[in-house]
């Protein structure tokens, strides 16, 4: 359910912001410890945390249900520092012209909709999302997916065997 609903964000992203001029998409579902393989300048969007929704009412229909927030942060990776900036006010403006995401739009939601919002650390927290990569802090941004429903009995992912590069798209 998480990588859907982050794939949902990246298409959103990416039709806002486009390619590169050499085709290239520039925004990728990654983390910041590792680059995109054979790009250097993109945006990537990373999971951070699941947090409750505390004001969802839950049905006894849909009891096997979690109501929860997906937290996620979009950083900027590229040579040119203000470029990086450009495109990140590119996916901010995004998300305020389109807060809501739906199924008619973005068919792989598992849901009918989504709704993105700005989400907000301290500059101490902030600080320690960065600690273990040992890198200097990029531009970023966070936004939270309010109400994402975790249903126990649509979960459809293959157990993982192995790891790989594949898993960045």
């Amino acid at each position: 359910m998480i990588h859907t609903v982050l794939d949902v964000v990246r298409d959103a992203l990416r039709r806002c912001v486009g390619a590169n001029p050499n085709g290239e998409e520039i925004v990728h579902v990654a983390t910041p410890a590792k680059s995109v393989e054979g790009q250097r300048d993109c945006l990537g969007v990373t999971f951070l945390a699941l947090e409750p929704e505390p004001h969802m009412c839950v049905s006894k229909s849909a009891a096997a249900a979690l109501n929860l927030n997906v937290v996620f942060m979009v950083y900027a990776s590229f040579s040119d520092y203000r470029e990086g900036l450009r495109l990140l006010s590119a996916c901010l403006e995004c998300f305020q012209k389109t807060p809501h995401l739906g199924r008619s739009d973005f068919p792989a939601l598992p849901m009918d909709g989504i709704f993105v919002e700005p989400h907000y650390f301290s500059a101490d927290r902030l600080l320690s999302f960065w600690h273990p990569f040992d890198r200097e802090i990029p531009p970023v941004l966070f936004f939270r997916l309010r109400s994402v429903a975790f249903a126990a009995d649509a979960f459809t992912a293959e157990p993982v065997s192995e790891f790989g590069e594949t898993w960045r798209t």
